[in-house]
Protein backbone atom coordinates (compact mmCIF):
# COMPACT_ATOMS: atom_id res chain seq x y z
CA UNK A 1 0.00 0.00 0.00
CA UNK A 2 2.52 2.27 1.05
CA UNK A 3 4.35 1.61 -2.71
CA UNK A 4 1.59 2.25 -4.38
CA UNK A 5 1.03 5.53 -2.34
CA UNK A 6 4.26 6.54 -3.66
CA UNK A 7 3.79 5.96 -7.17
CA UNK A 8 0.02 7.50 -7.07
CA UNK A 9 1.94 10.27 -5.52
CA UNK A 10 4.78 10.27 -8.42
CA UNK A 11 2.56 9.82 -11.03
CA UNK A 12 0.15 12.86 -10.03
CA UNK A 13 2.94 15.17 -9.76
CA UNK A 14 4.43 14.29 -12.83
CA UNK A 15 0.82 14.56 -14.83
CA UNK A 16 0.73 18.05 -13.34
CA UNK A 17 4.17 18.90 -14.37
CA UNK A 18 4.06 17.68 -17.98
CA UNK A 19 0.53 18.80 -18.48
CA UNK A 20 -0.14 21.24 -20.84
CA UNK A 21 -3.21 22.91 -21.64
CA UNK A 22 -3.17 23.51 -25.27
CA UNK A 23 -3.67 19.85 -25.51
CA UNK A 24 -6.68 20.30 -23.72
CA UNK A 25 -8.20 22.48 -26.08
CA UNK A 26 -7.24 20.96 -29.00
CA UNK A 27 -9.07 17.16 -27.30
CA UNK A 28 -11.89 19.75 -26.96
CA UNK A 29 -11.91 20.94 -31.14
CA UNK A 30 -11.53 17.12 -31.76
CA UNK A 31 -14.14 15.64 -30.09
CA UNK A 32 -16.85 18.24 -31.51
CA UNK A 33 -17.03 16.12 -34.28
CA UNK A 34 -18.68 13.21 -32.42
CA UNK A 35 -21.77 12.20 -34.11
CA UNK A 36 -23.85 9.67 -31.69
CA UNK A 37 -25.10 6.77 -33.44
CA UNK A 38 -27.85 5.14 -30.83
CA UNK A 39 -26.29 4.86 -27.69
CA UNK A 40 -22.44 4.66 -29.20
CA UNK A 41 -20.84 7.61 -30.05
CA UNK A 42 -18.59 7.23 -33.61
CA UNK A 43 -16.07 10.06 -35.10
CA UNK A 44 -17.19 11.34 -38.37
CA UNK A 45 -13.42 12.76 -39.23
CA UNK A 46 -10.82 13.83 -37.25
CA UNK A 47 -10.35 17.39 -35.89
CA UNK A 48 -6.90 17.15 -34.46
CA UNK A 49 -4.05 19.48 -34.63
CA UNK A 50 -0.88 20.70 -32.90
CA UNK A 51 -1.82 23.80 -33.51
CA UNK A 52 -5.55 25.35 -32.46
CA UNK A 53 -5.59 27.25 -35.50
CA UNK A 54 -5.63 23.95 -38.05
CA UNK A 55 -7.79 22.35 -35.37
CA UNK A 56 -9.80 25.39 -35.36
CA UNK A 57 -10.22 25.58 -39.02
CA UNK A 58 -10.86 22.25 -39.41
CA UNK A 59 -13.93 22.40 -36.92
CA UNK A 60 -15.30 25.18 -39.48
CA UNK A 61 -14.56 23.50 -42.73
CA UNK A 62 -16.80 20.59 -41.34
CA UNK A 63 -20.04 22.02 -39.96
CA UNK A 64 -21.05 25.14 -39.76
CA UNK A 65 -22.66 26.78 -36.19
CA UNK A 66 -25.26 28.88 -35.92
CA UNK A 67 -28.27 30.11 -33.90
CA UNK A 68 -29.60 33.70 -32.18
CA UNK A 69 -31.23 35.09 -29.20
CA UNK A 70 -34.86 35.42 -28.23
CA UNK A 71 -36.61 36.43 -25.41
CA UNK A 72 -39.93 34.27 -24.78
CA UNK A 73 -42.26 35.21 -22.18
CA UNK A 74 -39.30 37.67 -20.76
CA UNK A 75 -37.09 34.57 -20.41
CA UNK A 76 -33.86 35.28 -22.64
CA UNK A 77 -32.81 31.70 -24.74
CA UNK A 78 -30.64 30.70 -26.87
CA UNK A 79 -31.45 29.00 -30.34
CA UNK A 80 -28.79 27.09 -31.85
CA UNK A 81 -27.60 24.28 -33.94
CA UNK A 82 -25.15 22.51 -36.42
CA UNK A 83 -24.94 21.70 -40.14
CA UNK A 84 -22.71 19.72 -41.82
CA UNK A 85 -20.28 21.70 -44.43
CA UNK A 86 -21.43 19.87 -47.56
CA UNK A 87 -24.95 20.37 -46.74
CA UNK A 88 -24.39 23.75 -47.39
CA UNK A 89 -22.04 23.34 -50.32
CA UNK A 90 -24.57 21.37 -52.11
CA UNK A 91 -26.87 24.15 -52.49
CA UNK A 92 -24.17 26.97 -53.30
CA UNK A 93 -22.44 25.32 -55.82
CA UNK A 94 -25.71 24.68 -57.83
CA UNK A 95 -26.68 28.33 -57.21
CA UNK A 96 -23.30 29.46 -58.83
CA UNK A 97 -23.33 27.62 -62.16
CA UNK A 98 -27.57 28.04 -62.17
CA UNK A 99 -27.01 31.79 -61.61
CA UNK A 100 -24.03 32.21 -64.53
CA UNK A 101 -26.12 30.13 -66.94
CA UNK A 102 -29.33 32.38 -66.44
CA UNK A 103 -27.97 35.66 -66.46
CA UNK A 104 -25.25 34.97 -69.56
CA UNK A 105 -28.25 33.82 -71.51
CA UNK A 106 -30.04 37.25 -70.35
CA UNK A 107 -27.21 39.11 -71.65
CA UNK A 108 -27.64 38.32 -74.45
CA UNK A 109 -30.88 39.88 -74.53
CA UNK A 110 -30.88 43.35 -76.17
CA UNK A 111 -34.11 44.54 -74.21
CA UNK A 112 -32.05 44.19 -70.94
CA UNK A 113 -28.58 45.81 -71.65
CA UNK A 114 -25.85 46.12 -69.65
CA UNK A 115 -26.74 48.47 -67.03
CA UNK A 116 -29.74 46.65 -65.31
CA UNK A 117 -28.22 43.43 -65.58
CA UNK A 118 -24.81 44.54 -63.67
CA UNK A 119 -27.31 46.12 -60.85
CA UNK A 120 -29.52 42.73 -60.69
CA UNK A 121 -26.49 40.70 -60.57
CA UNK A 122 -24.26 42.25 -58.56
CA UNK A 123 -27.55 42.62 -55.92
CA UNK A 124 -28.33 39.41 -55.94
CA UNK A 125 -25.53 38.05 -54.83
CA UNK A 126 -24.26 40.59 -52.20
CA UNK A 127 -27.48 40.11 -50.94
CA UNK A 128 -27.47 36.15 -50.40
CA UNK A 129 -23.68 36.71 -49.47
CA UNK A 130 -24.13 39.28 -46.85
CA UNK A 131 -27.76 37.88 -45.78
CA UNK A 132 -25.80 34.90 -44.86
CA UNK A 133 -22.98 36.67 -43.05
CA UNK A 134 -24.98 38.75 -41.10
CA UNK A 135 -27.17 35.67 -39.56
CA UNK A 136 -24.00 33.61 -38.95
CA UNK A 137 -22.60 36.47 -37.26
CA UNK A 138 -25.38 36.18 -34.85
CA UNK A 139 -23.57 32.92 -32.76
CA UNK A 140 -20.30 34.06 -32.64
CA UNK A 141 -18.76 33.34 -29.18
CA UNK A 142 -21.72 32.48 -27.46
CA UNK A 143 -21.26 28.65 -27.98
CA UNK A 144 -17.28 28.83 -27.12
CA UNK A 145 -15.81 27.83 -23.91
CA UNK A 146 -13.80 30.78 -23.10
CA UNK A 147 -12.56 29.68 -19.74
CA UNK A 148 -10.43 26.99 -21.69
CA UNK A 149 -10.07 29.00 -25.20
CA UNK A 150 -8.62 31.39 -22.82
CA UNK A 151 -6.19 29.51 -20.41
CA UNK A 152 -3.81 29.43 -23.17
CA UNK A 153 -3.94 32.11 -25.69
CA UNK A 154 -4.49 36.00 -25.00
CA UNK A 155 -8.30 37.25 -26.06
CA UNK A 156 -7.24 39.29 -28.71
CA UNK A 157 -4.77 35.75 -30.04
CA UNK A 158 -8.08 33.76 -29.53
CA UNK A 159 -10.59 36.36 -31.03
CA UNK A 160 -8.24 36.80 -34.04
CA UNK A 161 -7.98 32.58 -34.65
CA UNK A 162 -11.87 32.64 -34.31
CA UNK A 163 -12.74 35.11 -36.63
CA UNK A 164 -9.85 34.14 -39.51
CA UNK A 165 -10.85 31.08 -39.33
CA UNK A 166 -14.47 31.34 -39.27
CA UNK A 167 -14.50 33.95 -42.25
CA UNK A 168 -12.16 31.90 -44.37
CA UNK A 169 -15.09 29.14 -43.93
CA UNK A 170 -16.85 31.45 -45.60
CA UNK A 171 -14.89 32.25 -48.35
CA UNK A 172 -15.14 28.62 -49.26
CA UNK A 173 -18.80 28.51 -49.09
CA UNK A 174 -19.41 31.45 -51.63
CA UNK A 175 -16.19 31.01 -53.11
CA UNK A 176 -18.37 29.80 -56.34
CA UNK A 177 -20.88 32.53 -56.23
CA UNK A 178 -17.94 34.99 -56.77
CA UNK A 179 -16.57 33.44 -59.62
CA UNK A 180 -19.82 33.05 -61.48
CA UNK A 181 -20.13 36.73 -60.96
CA UNK A 182 -16.72 37.64 -62.02
CA UNK A 183 -16.73 36.16 -65.43
CA UNK A 184 -20.21 37.73 -65.93
CA UNK A 185 -18.66 41.41 -64.23
CA UNK A 186 -15.25 41.79 -63.21
CA UNK A 187 -15.31 44.51 -60.96
CA UNK A 188 -18.67 43.25 -58.97
CA UNK A 189 -16.96 39.68 -59.12
CA UNK A 190 -14.02 41.45 -57.32
CA UNK A 191 -15.94 43.59 -54.74
CA UNK A 192 -18.00 40.48 -53.98
CA UNK A 193 -15.03 38.82 -52.26
CA UNK A 194 -14.59 41.78 -49.78
CA UNK A 195 -18.49 40.87 -47.68
CA UNK A 196 -17.15 37.61 -45.83
CA UNK A 197 -14.63 39.98 -44.42
CA UNK A 198 -17.56 42.01 -42.73
CA UNK A 199 -18.27 38.62 -40.52
CA UNK A 200 -15.29 40.28 -38.10
CA UNK A 201 -16.72 43.24 -38.00
CA UNK A 202 -20.24 42.03 -37.05
CA UNK A 203 -19.37 39.63 -34.92
CA UNK A 204 -17.23 41.41 -33.17
CA UNK A 205 -19.64 44.60 -32.72
CA UNK A 206 -22.07 41.67 -31.11
CA UNK A 207 -19.91 40.18 -28.65
CA UNK A 208 -19.05 43.11 -27.26
CA UNK A 209 -22.56 44.36 -27.18
CA UNK A 210 -24.40 41.37 -26.57
CA UNK A 211 -22.26 38.71 -25.34
CA UNK A 212 -24.21 36.04 -23.58
CA UNK A 213 -27.29 33.83 -24.69
CA UNK A 214 -28.55 34.89 -20.70
CA UNK A 215 -28.31 38.92 -21.68
CA UNK A 216 -31.49 40.67 -21.50
CA UNK A 217 -32.77 41.74 -24.21
CA UNK A 218 -32.42 45.78 -24.49
CA UNK A 219 -30.99 48.76 -25.63
CA UNK A 220 -27.39 47.12 -26.17
CA UNK A 221 -28.87 44.70 -28.28
CA UNK A 222 -30.56 47.72 -30.72
CA UNK A 223 -27.08 49.13 -30.74
CA UNK A 224 -25.71 46.17 -31.95
CA UNK A 225 -27.94 45.45 -34.88
CA UNK A 226 -28.39 49.09 -35.95
CA UNK A 227 -24.10 49.13 -36.02
CA UNK A 228 -24.12 45.62 -37.72
CA UNK A 229 -26.42 46.90 -40.58
CA UNK A 230 -23.64 49.61 -41.14
CA UNK A 231 -21.85 46.35 -42.96
CA UNK A 232 -23.94 47.47 -45.68
CA UNK A 233 -22.47 50.27 -46.82
CA UNK A 234 -19.27 49.47 -48.21
CA UNK A 235 -21.05 46.08 -49.34
CA UNK A 236 -22.90 48.49 -51.84
CA UNK A 237 -19.57 49.77 -52.41
CA UNK A 238 -17.85 47.10 -53.32
CA UNK A 239 -19.96 46.61 -56.57
CA UNK A 240 -19.33 50.10 -58.05
CA UNK A 241 -16.76 51.35 -56.61
CA UNK A 242 -14.10 48.71 -55.07
CA UNK A 243 -11.57 50.70 -53.98
CA UNK A 244 -13.30 52.47 -51.78
CA UNK A 245 -15.09 49.59 -50.61
CA UNK A 246 -12.19 47.57 -49.51
CA UNK A 247 -11.21 50.98 -47.66
CA UNK A 248 -14.01 51.04 -45.85
CA UNK A 249 -13.72 47.27 -45.15
CA UNK A 250 -10.45 47.57 -44.15
CA UNK A 251 -11.52 49.84 -41.98
CA UNK A 252 -13.84 48.21 -40.26
CA UNK A 253 -12.71 45.21 -39.74
CA UNK A 254 -8.27 45.63 -39.20
CA UNK A 255 -9.22 47.02 -35.66
CA UNK A 256 -11.06 44.46 -33.95
CA UNK A 257 -7.85 41.93 -35.38
CA UNK A 258 -5.27 43.89 -33.45
CA UNK A 259 -7.52 45.34 -30.81
CA UNK A 260 -5.77 43.71 -27.83
CA UNK A 261 -7.71 46.04 -24.79
CA UNK A 262 -11.29 45.65 -27.32
CA UNK A 263 -11.22 42.04 -26.62
CA UNK A 264 -10.11 41.85 -23.17
CA UNK A 265 -12.79 43.99 -21.88
CA UNK A 266 -15.33 41.84 -23.89
CA UNK A 267 -14.52 38.81 -22.84
CA UNK A 268 -14.20 39.35 -19.16
CA UNK A 269 -18.50 41.33 -19.97
CA UNK A 270 -18.83 37.93 -21.54
CA UNK A 271 -17.65 35.65 -18.74
CA UNK A 272 -19.45 37.81 -15.86
CA UNK A 273 -22.58 38.14 -17.59
CA UNK A 274 -22.80 34.20 -17.55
Amino acid sequence: MVILAALDVAVLFLGIRNAKVEDFVVEFYKRQNLLTKGERPTPSTTLYSSSPFIAMFKRNLNFLEYGGRVTIGGIPQQISGRTKVYKVLIITYPMAVIFYVIFSLLSRDAHFGKGPLYFIEDYFVGFIVFFFVFMYSLSAFINEPLWLDLSIMTPLEYARKYLLTKTLSLYIIFLPLSISLFLLNPVGGAGSLLIPLTYIYISSVYARLYPSPQTQYGFGNFIAGYLAMTALIPVFLDFYLPIAGAVITLALTLPFLFSKGYWEKTFEKAITSI
